[in-house]
């Protein structure tokens, strides 16, 4: 949230000298970083290789503690949510199981 607040606050500044530049923006850790690499190989997902996906889904939680969960939340967790990450044995073994779980316990969301 404090992205899109700081975007929009920026974006929308009356004066258009001290609004952000596409630039700033797009190299932002947000748009231009892991999570951008996450979100583009799981909307790829049908089209990689066993390995691929073995590879991407062992180093996947590190990479989604290192995202801010209200972004993991929106962005990336209805994507593993869907029927090709739900059915991919590598995803099953290595994901699911944290994804499923209180942050307390183990896992990559908050607990609330």
């Amino acid at each position: 949230d404090d992205f899109e607040v700081s975007l929009a606050a920026g974006m929308l500044h009356s004066n258009p000298k001290n609004r952000p530049t596409f630039k700033t923006i797009l190299t932002d850790p947000l748009l231009s970083g892991v999570t951008t690499q996450i979100i583009n190989f799981l909307n790829s997902i049908t089209l990689k290789s066993r390995q691929d996906k073995e590879s991407f889904f062992k180093s996947l939680l590190p990479k989604l503690t290192s995202i801010p969960s209200d972004v993991c939340c929106r962005l990336i967790v209805p994507l593993l949510l869907s029927r090709f990450v739900l059915t991919d044995p590598a995803a099953t073994q290595d994901v699911i199981p944290s994804l499923l779980t209180p942050d307390a316990g183990g896992g990559i969301l908050p607990k609330r």
